[in-house]
């Protein structure tokens, strides 16, 4: 996850805080750094492989697996995802009682992260000087309205 630390300088001006902004938006793989993107049509395990590496990662937080680790025991457990898109019901298939199609996967996925997004964005405004340097107030309608689309 792209995320900002106390070490990080902080941005000067309304443009490098955009450009922050935007790196704060996009979700990437905790390896390799590649964006990643949810097709609409997922409807899969949200333990995902990496297509540029070999990392293997949960889509709710983003957590690595562990050498060796079988992510998909966190993956129903992960407390970061919506209630309803946890447990083991989610993964029935025709020999173990399912299918069961899960709850609208991307929409979920989506909701999440604009969710998960908004909150490290209103971090890193709340963190920035308060000494006009930065418009504030238009980096938030600027988020607000790249949230919604």
């Amino acid at each position: 996850i792209v995320t900002f630390s106390t070490t990080d300088p902080l941005p000067r001006t309304t443009e490098e805080a955009r450009a922050r902004l935007s790196e704060l938006q996009t979700l990437r793989c905790p390896r390799c750094d590649r964006g990643v993107h949810m097709e609409r049509s997922f409807d899969a395990c949200f333990a995902l492989r990496c297509p540029s590496c070999p990392a293997h990662f949960c889509a709710w937080c983003l957590r690595p697996a562990a050498p060796g680790e079988d992510l998909h025991s966190h993956v129903l457990d992960c407390t970061e995802a919506p209630a309803d898109m946890r447990g083991s019901a989610l993964y029935l298939h025709d020999s173990n009682g399912g299918p069961h199609v899960p709850p609208h996967p991307h929409t979920k996925f989506m909701a999440h992260w604009r969710s998960a997004n908004r909150r490290r964005a209103m971090r890193l405004i709340g963190s920035l000087p308060e000494d006009g340097s930065i418009d504030k107030p238009l980096l938030v309608r600027e988020l607000d309205s790249h949230l919604c689309d």
